[in-house]
């Protein structure tokens, strides 16, 4: 099935097409929701890894002796680099 790019289209499509994007609407959905979860999920376990290195109001976990090579090597190692 081609990409529908406006609802003008998307109007003028068979009944039967239409019916099918809309059974696969909330697959669709769930799946782009499960990815952006997943990266959130990623970047906010990235954050608590750099955040270690500043200083902030909760001091519990400030590591003084980090430098940016050590926040470069916690992305590299996020982002799969390393």
């Amino acid at each position: 099935m081609s990409v529908v790019n406006s609802l003008y289209e998307l109007a003028e499509l068979p009944a039967a097409q239409r019916q099918e994007l809309n059974d696969r609407a909330d697959e669709i959905v769930v799946s782009i929701l499960n990815e952006v979860f997943a990266k959130a999920e990623n970047w906010d376990k990235l954050d608590a890894e750099i955040g270690v290195f500043y200083e902030n109001e909760d001091d519990e976990d400030f590591e003084d002796d980090g430098n940016l090579c050590d926040i470069g090597e916690a992305a590299a190692i996020a982002f799969g680099y390393l």
